[in-house]
C-alpha cells in the first residue's frame, strides 16, 4: 500500500466523524437547508449521532479498506478521546498513524521512520477534541437517506465541494458508525468498513506513542 491511501485512510476517520456531529442551530441549520430538506424525524436521529459520538471515549476496531483501484488493506484502529489514535495497519504493511495529543505522525516501521505535523493543523484535531460540536457552514450535506434501519449521509466540504463526496453508512438501533466511503476528485471511490467494535475501558498510553531513530523535517 502506498502513502497516498494511508492517508486516505485517516482523512475518511477524520471526516466521517466530524461531519456527524449536528447541533442543530441556525448556522448548521442554513448550511443544511442549501442541499437537502430534513425532517423533524432526520434532525431527531441526526442530534442522535451526535449524542452517540459525545459519549465516546475510547473506541478499538478492526477495520477494512478497499480502493475501487483495487487496494485492499486491513488493520485495527485505537482512539482514545481526547487527542489520541492510532492506525495500524496489519503486516507486511509497515505503516501507521499515531496522534500522541499534540502531533499527528506518519510512521514507515519498515525504514524506522517518521513524519511529523502538529495535530492542531489537520482535521484529525475535530474529531480527537474533548468536546464535539458542528459550527458554522464547513460542510454541505448533499443527501440524507434512512430505511430498513440503515441511515446513509452524503456530504462535501463547504470550501472545496469538488475535491470529493463522502458517504457515512450507520445502523439505526442502536446508533452506530458501521461504514464510510469516499469519492475523490480523481474518481477513486474509498470504502472503510468496521468491525468487532469495542468501546469503552482503558487504553495502555504506550499506544499512542512513538520514538523513530530517524524523523523526516516536520511539516509545519
Amino acid at each position: 500500500m502506498n502513502d497516498t491511501m494511508a492517508w486516505r485512510f485517516l482523512y475518511l476517520f477524520v471526516v466521517a466523524s466530524v461531519v456527524l456531529i449536528f447541533k442543530m442551530t441556525d448556522p448548521v441549520g442554513a448550511t443544511i437547508a442549501r442541499t437537502v430538506v430534513l425532517s423533524k424525524a432526520d434532525k431527531a436521529t441526526l442530534n442522535q449521532v451526535e449524542n452517540y459520538l459525545n459519549n465516546l471515549t475510547t473506541l478499538q476496531a478492526r477495520f477494512l479498506q478497499r480502493a475501487s483501484s483495487g487496494e485492499q488493506e486491513q488493520g485495527t484502529l485505537y482512539l482514545a478521546r481526547p487527542k489520541r489514535m492510532r492506525i495500524e495497519y496489519d503486516p507486511p504493511n509497515p505503516n501507521l498513524l499515531i496522534s500522541d495529543g499534540t502531533y499527528l505522525t506518519f510512521v514507515d516501521r519498515e525504514l524506522d521512520n517518521a513524519t511529523t505535523i502538529y495535530l492542531s493543523m489537520t482535521p484529525a484535531d475535530l474529531i480527537l477534541r474533548d468536546k464535539l460540536s458542528f459550527s458554522g457552514p464547513e460542510i454541505i450535506v448533499t443527501g440524507f437517506q434512512q430505511e430498513k434501519g440503515v441511515i446513509r449521509i452524503a456530504m462535501v466540504k463547504a470550501d472545496d465541494p469538488l475535491a470529493g463526496r463522502l458517504t457515512l453508512v450507520l445502523t439505526a438501533r442502536p446508533i452506530a458508525l458501521k461504514k464510510w466511503s469516499v469519492l475523490d476528485a480523481q474518481g477513486v471511490t474509498t470504502k472503510i468498513s468496521l468491525s468487532n467494535v469495542r468501546m469503552g475501558g482503558k487504553m495502555d498510553a504506550a499506544l499512542f506513542r512513538y520514538e523513530a531513530k530517524d524523523k523526516d523535517a516536520d511539516l509545519n
